[in-house]
């Protein structure tokens, strides 16, 4: 009998800590999912709700620092989107450069191993769920599915992030004499990709389109085929990407929100437009560092970053790059510019307008680190923050993250289109209907295909600032060639082609793991 809580081995990825948590019924079911407690392997795996319980703690290394709670809002620095401000920690200060390095970050071997401990999760319910002795096989099955969905999510992390790293699909068999295991080697991405897809096509056939109340922000169907549509993109396989993102579009389960800035609030998480949310709640899980300084806990990445800088004291704010690149397109200034960032004459609830407020202008100015100006106005990230009418906006922001949703569905549809088939009536439609949402023009009639796909990555900036999109965008296009890597550097100073395009092996890896190499140039 093997105490699963208990048992650690030399790799952080080999943590076998369970979170399990029950069925939430009010604001999605993840609601007490940070309960604790040991799992004896010889009495857990009996029931359907030991099941669910399984698989709930997959999801929530998500909600984790490592992740979506705090680690990704530095991936907006890398590419100039967010400017950090005067009243940030100096270890946050070396993601704006690409200055980090193997033992520094504290974020970077977190990432490692808050997707190691997702997939370490997923692992035991996919090879202990089949085993329970259930009448409801379908739930079984459903169960299953989420955390191979969920596996697959955290490998297409990993492969982004680190690009090499081992594939561990098996759970722990106890035996410390067995290298393969305590030591595995690292992979390349072509067989990371290779497992991603393997797991959401197993997967997609057992998940629903959708759940009850009490079930949202589970693994769909459409999620799995979204995720799988993006792995095909980046990996090159136009075909395929554009046949399955083509199924989730015509499906009718989505719909494109009608208003922009009606995407994010956190009254309306989880809506018609949103594939896959990231789940937050008020207090949920462990808290960031705020009340070891006396501030109160956070939900989420947004608390004091994404928010007006006349607020938090360590805020993120619009990076110059943002501004200049927003200021080339004045026509988008009534919806996408105001929707992502508000500057002066916007209308923001109470603060209206926040033209003339003086104060709170060259409080912004004086804290801003990477381009101090005393000509740039007041900005704030107004994605994702709710503004002074929402009161928790600013101390435990629950609002979710939209990790997936059919606009960026219907970009990367064109994109797949315009590489198999060139510029056809599908790939205009796709990018037009996020274009009239927006309410611009329509893409001009007779583009090739080197010309729409030049307009196609400025309206994936347009429409997916702030949500992580561009920084692996760039990387992504530039291995494939369809950008020159010159262009990185020029976007994001300090990026060094040929190294920074992957984060470094966390250091503590290296030295446990003997098989690992370190990414080149660290």
């Amino acid at each position: 009998m093997k105490n699963i809580n208990n048992m650690k081995i030399s790799t952080s990825f080999l943590l076998m800590l369970f979170l399990i948590g029950t069925v939430g019924c009010s604001d999605s079911f993840l609601d007490e999912a940070d309960v604790f407690r040991e799992l004896d392997s010889s009495t857990f795996y009996k029931t359907d709700a030991d099941a669910i319980s399984a698989v709930n703690s997959v999801y929530a290394p998500l909600n984790d620092q490592g992740l979506f709670k705090r680690f990704y809002m530095y991936i907006a620095h890398f590419t100039g989107e967010t400017a950090l401000t005067n009243g940030t920690r100096s270890n946050e200060q070396v993601y704006v450069n690409f200055n980090f390095n193997p033992a520094s970050g504290d974020l970077i071997p977190k990432a490692w191993e808050e997707c190691y401990k997702g997939i370490n999760r997923a692992n035991q319910v996919i090879e202990r769920v089949p085993e329970i002795d259930s009448p409801n096989e379908d739930l079984l099955n459903r169960v299953v599915a989420e955390a191979k969905f969920l596996r697959a999510f955290y490998y297409f992390e990993l492969v982004k992030l680190y690009g090499n790293v081992p594939i561990y699909n098996q759970v722990f068999n106890g035996d410390l004499s067995d290298d393969e295991q305590l030591f595995p080697l690292q992979s390349p991405p072509s067989a990371i990709y290779g497992v991603i897809e393997a797991d959401l096509l197993d997967a997609i056939p057992d998940l629903p389109e959708s759940y009850d109340n009490n079930n949202t922000g589970r693994a769909t169907s459409g999620a799995a085929k979204s995720l799988l549509g993006k792995a095909y993109l980046y990996n090159g396989e136009y075909q395929k990407s554009r046949d399955i993102l083509n199924e989730v579009i015509t499906s009718g389960v989505y719909a494109l929100e009608s208003d922009f800035i009606n995407i994010f609030p956190k009254s309306n998480e989880n809506n018609g437009e949103s594939i896959f949310e990231v789940q937050f709640q008020s207090g949920f899980g462990a808290a960031f560092d705020q009340p070891n300084r006396g501030g109160p806990n956070e939900a989420s990445w947004m608390n004091n970053w994404f928010s007006p800088a006349r607020i938090g004291f360590r805020n993120a704010v619009p990076g110059r790059q943002t501004i200049e690149f927003f200021e080339q397109f004045p026509e988008e200034d009534a919806i996408r510019r105001t929707g992502t960032y508000a500057q002066p004459g916007d209308v923001w609830g109470t603060w209206n307008p926040i033209a003339d407020d003086p104060v709170a202008a060259n409080q912004w100015r004086d804290r801003v680190l990477v381009f101090p100006d005393p000509t740039l106005p007041f900005l704030g990230i107004r994605k994702y923050a709710g503004g002074p009418d929402d009161p928790d906006s600013f101390n435990q922001n629950a609002n979710n993250y939209r990790a997936i949703r059919l606009a960026d569905v219907l970009l990367m549809f064109a994109e797949a289109e315009n590489e198999v088939n060139g510029p056809t009536s599908l790939a205009y439609s796709a990018v037009n209907q996020v274009r009239v949402r927006a309410g611009v023009d329509p893409f001009p009639e007779g583009l090739n295909t080197a010309d729409f796909f030049d307009r196609l990555r400025t309206e994936r900036r347009l429409e997916l600032t702030f949500e992580y999109s561009l920084f692996f965008d760039l990387v992504r296009w530039a291995n494939s060639g369809k950008i020159q890597s010159s262009e990185l550097p020029a976007i994001m100073p300090g990026f060094t082609v040929g190294k920074n395009e992957v984060l470094p092996i966390p250091e503590i890896e290296l030295i446990d793991n003997p098989n690992l190499d370190q990414n080149d140039g660290y």
